[in-house]
């Protein structure tokens, strides 16, 4: 979970679901709420879109187009669903935004066991400044090396 960007992760994920689709439906315009790097994103999105679909990365996109505003929707619920099945396999308590006090709570009880289940990101601060984080954190960036 930590081995790989978010941002980045987050462009394959687009690039996977807007391949198909383009090949499927004629596309006029695709609508991004924006990810950084957005230029980044675009030059992957002009190069498997034809030349004439309308690219838009745009900031709050998901407050200004209806598109954005449903996909917005329907990732939620499909997060959701996801924390649902991280409950289920490793007791996940709360959302699983680690702002979220419930998720926190969860996360001090396990890390003080000893674990840390490989849904959590190591690379949040609340686990890098604990001692088992730490040893973690080093742990990985030499596995990283090798």
């Amino acid at each position: 979970i930590d081995i790989h960007n978010v941002s980045a992760l987050t462009m394959k994920a687009m690039c996977s679901l807007v391949k198909p689709l383009s090949q499927k439906a004629p596309i006029k315009r695709i609508v991004i709420d924006y990810v950084n790097p957005a230029k980044k994103l675009e030059r992957l999105m002009r190069g498997i879109l034809p030349r004439e679909v309308e690219v838009l990365i745009v900031e709050d996109a998901d407050d200004k187009y209806a598109e954005c505003m449903a996909a917005s929707i329907v990732a939620k619920v499909a997060r959701d669903n996801e924390i649902c099945k991280l409950r289920d396999k490793y007791g996940v308590k709360g959302s699983g935004y680690p702002s979220d006090p419930e998720t926190l709570e969860w996360l001090k009880s396990v890390m003080s066991r000893g674990e840390i289940p490989p849904c959590v990101r190591r690379s949040w601060r609340t686990v890098k400044k604990t001692p088992l984080g730490k040893t973690l954190d080093h742990w990985l960036r030499e596995s990283q090396c090798a």
